[in-house]
């Protein structure tokens, strides 16, 4: 593997008693690469292989290694402020009036979350401590796969970004058997940034809390 990012060597670093990260193969005389599953990924690209096996794997994976609790209560709003940092200066599927919508979300006692500031172990702890976890559609949104079961999660997307599938989340949930809600009431531009209407959102919102 080569240009390792440092969440995967967290990630590492908390199962590192069942697996090793191996960076240069070149460095062992005798190896044998195994298929486990991917073999049809790129003809389905959002649920990939053998989901309803890997997905709990890895779920438990992780989650043997950790003791965290829901905290009752515990509400999270995961913001994409700061996007274009990793879409080449191009901001995507953020919430354009998002002050509008973090003061309302106050009222709700929701703890505003800046997802990268956090370690991979730190994001495991947040996810398993939530429940009611609130993101537009992010990567951060992976870590549904460590959400209490009891959890709550709400993710606000209708068409995204233009040109992609959108619908990973909501199948990791299914295979998890999470509750998963969708908030599509919204119309985003080519890169899935929109303007929220607070007060709709709202009402949908105490429907599910």
């Amino acid at each position: 593997m080569k240009n390792i990012l440092q969440f995967q060597r967290e990630a590492f670093e908390i199962i590192k008693e069942k697996f090793i990260l191996i960076e240069d193969l070149s460095k062992i005389d005798n190896y044998e690469i195994i298929s486990i599953y991917g073999e049809t990924l790129e003809k389905r690209l959002v649920t990939g292989d053998h989901s309803d096996v890997v997905l709990p794997y890895l779920r438990d994976l992780f989650i043997d290694k950790t003791n965290f609790k829901m905290v009752k209560g515990k509400r999270i709003y995961i913001t994409r402020k700061n996007s274009e940092k990793y879409h080449n200066s191009i901001t995507k599927r953020n919430i354009l009036n998002e002050e509008e919508m973090k003061y309302m979300l106050q009222k709700y006692d929701f703890e505003y979350i800046q997802f990268e500031d956090y370690s991979c172990l730190d994001k495991i702890r947040i996810f398993m401590e939530s429940e009611t976890i609130l993101s537009t559609h992010s990567s951060s949104l992976t870590f549904i796969l460590f959400a209490n079961n009891n959890s709550k999660i709400i993710e606000i997307c209708n068409k995204g970004t233009n040109g992609f599938d959108h619908s990973h989340y909501k199948n990791i949930a299914k295979y998890l058997k999470l509750n998963y809600n969708l908030y599509s009431n919204i119309n985003e531009d080519i890169n899935g940034n929109f303007i929220i209407n607070v007060e709709y959102f709202e009402r949908y919102l105490l429907s599910i809390l």
